[in-house]
């Protein structure tokens, strides 16, 4: 009897060996990309202050948040939405902050139409913001993508962008690239965005709008543009958009948007009754090359560690993304915010209380 008995553990173990021998078979065509190689090892600007890409063996996508499906789709179409990524008084504390910085009652549309706003708020260090930034879930979606949970964030602003009021106040849609031509004409590898959705946004209301899975295929179109020129997102009038076209994507309160930073994107005429509101955030491993490093001193950092002073000091001094150019005057202009909401003097505060993740984000606490 205890000889069967073991001859059956054996015929199941063998079992479960040959089981766990096709899943490791098929594993790399399951973390296999548009920016991987065979084996699923995800290419992107890994070195700090190089914008070379090249695959990291250690770096392959994971699945914590993000499903099989997500990452399919996501490689497809250019983006992809999580849903739930903050709770509601997550997103209701960043809205009612957005609107006290813009000094605008959120009852009152005839308050949402002041000179000089165009949409964006130079909001940078507000304690809802890095609430949002360090939320596990909201991090946990870019770490699957990167397949690194050793990421940085970006000091991104947030956006109100009300409904459409001709003729003063009326802006139309529009897709764009935020990389430069440089980055644009190498060969496809792993860069990110995102946004997080402060009210529901149905596909009239001034939200998100893209040319889907036109990432696969910027290098080709790139190729066709005279060297030294600039690559600009192709009209869909072009025989080479055939076929191509706009995408809005819907989302609700509380929802992260991802996409690909070689998607065309930008956003759609406000033919709603409610204004666009959402928080910009974006994650990137902490050593590698990034788009969202700005100047300092006038000069780009030459070593990581001057680039995590800076960070730290943008946090602890809640300045914004112009801290450190050349324009910059600190003594003026310290607790000063310029730009498209025009100018406005915030009050000196002390910075915003981080978690330990928060401070991992920021460049605080060190993720070795």
């Amino acid at each position: 009897m205890a000889q069967r008995r073991l001859r059956g553990l054996q015929v199941q173990l063998r079992s479960v060996h040959a089981d766990l021998s096709s899943a490791a078979q098929t594993e790399p065509e399951k973390l296999r990309s548009p920016w991987s190689d065979d084996d699923g090892s995800i290419r992107a600007a890994w070195r700090h202050g190089d914008s070379a890409a090249y695959a990291r063996g250690d770096r392959k996508k994971t699945f914590a948040v993000l499903s099989e499906a997500d990452h399919e789709f996501f490689e497809r179409e250019g983006w992809v939405l999580i849903h739930n990524a903050v709770p509601r008084e997550n997103v209701e504390a960043m809205k009612n902050a957005t609107w006290k910085f813009l000094g605008m009652d959120p009852a009152d549309p005839e308050t949402w139409y002041r000179q000089g706003h165009s949409g964006m708020v130079q909001l940078y260090q507000d304690q809802t913001q890095w609430d949002n930034r360090a939320h596990p879930r909201v991090h946990q979606a870019f770490a699957d993508l990167f397949g690194t949970e050793k990421l940085w964030c970006s000091f991104d602003m947030t956006h109100m962008k009300p409904p459409a009021r001709a003729p003063h106040w009326d802006s139309g849609g529009f897709v764009h690239w935020d990389l430069g031509e440089d980055i644009l004409r190498q060969p496809l590898h792993l860069r990110v965005q995102g946004e997080l959705l402060l009210e529901d946004m149905p596909a009239n209301a001034g939200g998100f709008q893209c040319i889907s899975g036109f990432h696969l295929r910027v290098a080709d179109w790139a190729a066709q543009q005279p060297e030294g020129a600039p690559v600009r997102v192709p009209s869909l009038d072009d025989p080479f958009m055939a076929g191509e076209k706009l995408t809005h994507v819907e989302g609700k309160a509380g929802d992260l948007l991802i996409w690909h930073s070689f998607l065309p994107h930008g956003s759609c005429r406000n033919e709603s009754m409610q204004p666009r509101m959402m928080q910009l955030i974006t994650m990137f491993p902490y050593d590698s090359h990034s788009t969202f490093k700005t100047n300092y001193l006038g000069k780009t950092p030459t070593t990581l560690e001057d680039e995590r002073e800076r960070r730290v000091a943008m946090w602890r001094e809640r300045l914004h993304l112009a801290s450190f150019d050349g324009a910059w005057d600190p003594k003026v202009n310290r607790y000063h915010t310029t730009g498209f909401g025009g100018a406005r003097e915030l009050t000196p505060a002390t910075p915003a209380v981080l978690s330990e993740l928060g401070e991992k984000l920021l460049g605080l606490r060190p993720w070795e």
